[in-house]
């Protein structure tokens, strides 16, 4: 393998994060419940949108070539991306601020909420392919000494 064969699996890995990432963004938006707007909803909200950003950048950044230079700045989008999710989504205290937030309003919000748990639980897989893309991107360019073949 080399770097110009690696980046290519790497950008597909990122365009499965990205088609994920739109059904967790249909979750969290569309299926919403109307009414009263709660500070944990509009933190899940802001959560998703700066994700789609950072992976509509890193898809931009990785269609611009296979160099060591658009790997590098699409992980930099792709790493903050993965922190975020982990912090703001996936962790204990992430799921407990959720449930905490929408306690009191009813069924409809304990149903959007598990929703929206178990579409961010969706991500996890994909998240973890691009993970393991990258590293594959990174062993390529150590190994052929920081340029491409």
């Amino acid at each position: 393998m080399s770097v110009r064969t690696e980046v290519p699996l790497l950008r597909e890995a990122v365009a499965r994060l990205h088609d994920s990432w739109r059904e967790l963004i249909v979750t969290v938006t569309e299926d919403r419940p109307a009414g009263c707007g709660l500070a944990v909803a509009d933190d899940v909200s802001d959560t998703i949108s700066d994700g789609l950003s950072w992976l509509d950048s890193a898809l931009r950044t990785l269609d611009s070539g296979p160099c060591p230079e658009n790997v590098y700045r699409a992980a930099v989008e792709l790493e903050a991306l993965r922190r975020r999710y982990e912090e703001r989504m996936r962790s204990y205290l992430a799921v407990s601020d959720l449930l905490t937030g929408i306690r009191g309003h009813g069924p409809e919000w304990r149903g959007w909420a598990g929703s929206v748990i178990s579409s961010g639980a969706r991500c996890a897989e994909p998240m973890q392919a691009v993970c393991d893309a990258l590293m594959r991107c990174w062993r390529e360019i150590t190994d052929e000494g920081g340029g491409t073949r």
